[in-house]
């Protein structure tokens, strides 16, 4: 999530230094190494903190979803994106409604004075595995 973080506030890839890229195992080298691009200077102290919290080397030090859940500044950029679209009330994770349930359409309408023709394949051939019935390509 850090390195998602990171891509999503810079453009960039946090481990792809461009003085030191030959090959995908130089990015493997930096993310073993740690080593980052720096951050860019108009980028927060808060936004800095809660992406290296998350990319820590040592994975039992890297912050927890419980932990970024009362993040400050995850909080703070949650409740502005939720008052930018008008929905304060979903504020960090909550549960966000769901799209909307969909009627089914009305019945066709019913020819009363018209007997029901019985249901048909679509190939419009005999049911399968009965006499005269030929396997073929068809949707039978």
């Amino acid at each position: 999530m850090g390195v998602l973080l990171f891509l999503l506030t810079t453009s960039k890839y946090p481990f792809e230094l461009p003085q030191d890229i030959k090959s995908a195992q130089d990015v493997f080298k930096n993310i073993k190494n740690g080593r980052m691009r720096p951050f860019p200077d108009e980028m927060s102290a808060g936004c800095r903190a809660c992406i290296l919290g998350m990319l820590r080397l040592d994975p039992k030090k890297r912050t927890t979803l419980k932990e970024l859940k009362a993040n400050p500044w995850l909080a703070a950029q949650a409740r502005m994106h939720a008052v930018s679209i008008g929905r304060l009330e979903n504020v960090m994770f909550r549960a966000l409604p769901g799209p909307p349930q969909l009627r089914e359409p009305p019945p066709a309408p019913v020819d009363r004075d018209r007997p029901a023709s019985p249901p048909r394949r679509m190939c419009g051939c005999l049911p399968p595995r009965s006499k005269g019935h030929i396997e073929h390509a068809g949707t039978c």
